[in-house]
C-alpha cells in the first residue's frame, strides 16, 4: 500500500491512497481534484507499474522544488513534488492511524466499453481511453473515417480495430498504401481494369474497392493520392460506384472506407495538392492518434505487448533503469521506433534481462537541440493567426475542439501556436494590440 499527502502552506489538507492509477487535476473525472486554474484538467498521475509507483505527466507536469518540470520517473519513498501550489509527498506504506483519507471508488467502465482496448490496440492513458471510445462508436456506422497522426503511431491498427468491431468483420479488410503505388498504376490498383485497357492488361483485374466488397477498404497515406485519382475517389464516395479502367459500365461498391494520413490536409489543400471537396468528404469521422511522447505512461504496457513478438518462445524482462530510459526518450518514430529499439536490445541483452546499456537509439532519433523561439507571428499570416485565436477563445482554450473547428490536426495547431511566438495566444493578442 502507498499513499499521497497533499499540503498547502505547510499544512497537510488531504491524503489519498495510491491504488492502481490516481489522476490529479481540476477536471471532474480526476481521482484528486485541485481547483487552481493553473492546474490542467488532467495534470499528472501516479500509477503502479511493474512493482513501482510512477509519476506521469498528462496534460501538465509536476515540478520540483526549483520549479522545473519533472520527467516521468519511478517515485521514491518520501519523495516530494509540486502540482501548482500544492506540495505532494509520496509515502510507501499505510497512512498513519486516524489520518483522514479520501478515495474514490473504482470507476466503472463506460457503457460503450471504452475502458477495454479494442482488438490490436494497447494503452491505458487518458488519451488512449478516448481513442478506444471513438473507435467503438465509429465501428458501428458505415461513415468514412479519417485517421490522423504522425508516422508510426499505429494508424493501420485503428483501421484493423474499426473493421474487427464492425458488422463487416466477416468481410475482407483490404489495405492499399497510396505512397507505395506509382501514379501510372494507381487507378488500376484502386478501381481495377478490364482486359486490354492498356498494354500489359492481359486479364481483368479487380481493384481495391472491388476486393473489399462488403468489408473495409483502408487507404493509408491518402494525402499522397495523385490529383486524377482524388477526383475519381470523390466520385466513388458520392455515387457508390467504381469505374474500372477500360470499362464502359460502373460497378457498385459497398466497401466502408477508412483513410489515414500524417499530412496536414488543410495545408495541402491551400497549396493546391489536395482537393478541398475530397478533404471535406473524408473528414466525416476523424480519429487523431497522439504521438508516443504524449502518452509515455503507455510505454510499459507497449513493451509487454511488443517483447514477446521479438523472439517467440523467449520471455524478456526490462530492468527499472531500462524502463526509465525508454520512458524518457522522445520517440520521434513513435511505436514503430519503440518496437525496433526493443528488437535491437534483444540482440545485445545478456540472457533474458534487458538493461539500459542494451538500448540503442538511432542517431537521427536522438533529441535535437531546441529551436530558437519565433519572435513574432510572421510565420503565419494575419488572418490565420486571428482565426486560431478566435477558435481557442470560442472553445475556452480547448485545443482539441479548436483544432477540429479549424479542420486541422491538434498537433498542427500546436505547431501554429509556436509560430505565433507563444503557447498562450493571448500574449500574441497583447503584442498586436488586439
Amino acid at each position: 500500500m502507498a499513499w499521497l499527502e497533499f499540503a498547502r502552506d505547510g499544512a497537510v489538507l488531504l491524503r489519498h491512497r495510491a491504488v492502481g492509477e490516481v489522476t490529479i487535476g481540476r477536471g471532474s473525472g480526476c481521482d484528486v481534484r485541485l481547483g487552481e486554474p493553473e492546474i490542467s484538467r488532467e495534470h499528472v498521475a501516479v500509477a503502479r507499474r511493474g512493482g513501482a509507483y510512477w509519476l506521469l505527466g498528462l496534460r501538465g507536469a509536476a515540478t520540483g522544488a526549483d520549479g522545473r518540470p519533472l520527467p516521468d520517473h519511478a517515485l521514491r519513498d518520501g519523495e516530494r513534488f509540486r502540482v501548482g501550489p500544492w506540495e505532494v509527498r509520496f509515502v510507501a506504506g499505510d497512512p498513519p492511524d486516524g489520518a483522514a483519507t479520501t478515495e474514490r471508488p473504482a470507476r466503472e467502465p463506460p457503457p460503450d466499453g471504452g475502458a477495454h482496448p479494442p482488438p490490436g490496440l494497447v494503452g491505458h492513458s487518458p488519451a488512449m481511453q478516448r481513442i478506444f471510445r471513438q473507435v467503438r462508436r465509429a465501428a458501428r456506422s458505415d461513415l468514412p473515417v479519417l485517421v490522423l497522426g504522425e508516422t508510426g503511431t499505429g494508424k493501420e491498427r485503428i483501421a484493423g480495430a474499426l473493421h474487427a468491431l464492425s458488422p463487416r468483420a466477416a468481410g475482407p479488410l483490404v489495405a492499399l498504401n497510396c505512397a507505395a503505388v506509382s501514379a501510372l498504376l494507381f487507378e488500376s490498383e484502386l478501381f481495377g481494369h478490364r482486359r486490354g485497357a492498356f498494354t500489359g492488361a492481359l486479364a481483368d483485374h479487380a481493384g481495391a474497392f472491388e476486393r473489399a466488397a462488403t468489408g473495409t477498404l483502408f487507404l493509408d497515406e491518402v494525402g499522397e493520392l495523385p490529383p486524377d485519382a482524388q477526383a475519381k475517389l470523390l466520385r466513388v464516395l458520392e455515387t457508390g460506384e467504381v469505374l474500372p479502367v477500360g470499362a464502359s459500365r460502373p460497378v457498385r461498391t459497398s466497401a466502408r472506407l477508412v483513410a489515414a494520413t500524417n499530412r496536414d490536409l488543410a495545408a495541402e489543400q491551400r497549396a493546391g495538392r489536395f482537393r478541398g471537396d475530397l478533404r471535406y468528404r473524408l473528414w466525416v469521422v476523424a480519429i487523431e492518434l497522439p504521438p508516443l511522447r504524449e502518452r509515455r505512461e503507455d510505454i510499459p504496457l507497449l513493451c509487454e505487448a511488443l517483447l514477446p513478438a521479438a523472439t517467440p518462445g523467449r520471455r524478456w524482462r526490462l530492468t527499472p533503469a531500462a524502463l526509465t530510459r525508454l520512458v524518457r526518450h522522445d520517440w520521434p518514430g513513435n511505436v514503430r521506433e519503440l518496437r525496433n529499439t526493443l528488437l535491437r536490445a534483444t540482440l545485445h541483452a545478456d540472457g533474458a534481462l534487458i538493461d539500459a546499456p542494451d538500448l540503442e537509439f538511432l542517431p537521427e532519433a536522438l533529441p535535437r537541440p531546441a529551436e530558437p523561439e519565433p519572435t513574432g507571428p510572421s510565420r503565419l499570416d494575419e488572418a490565420e493567426s486571428r482565426a486560431i485565436v478566435a477558435a481557442l477563445r470560442a472553445f475556452g482554450g480547448n485545443r482539441t475542439r479548436a483544432a477540429r473547428h479549424l479542420g486541422i490536426a491538434r498537433s498542427t495547431l500546436h505547431l501554429k501556436l509556436r509560430a505565433l511566438g507563444a503557447e498562450d495566444p493571448g500574449e500574441w493578442e497583447r503584442r498586436k494590440g488586439a
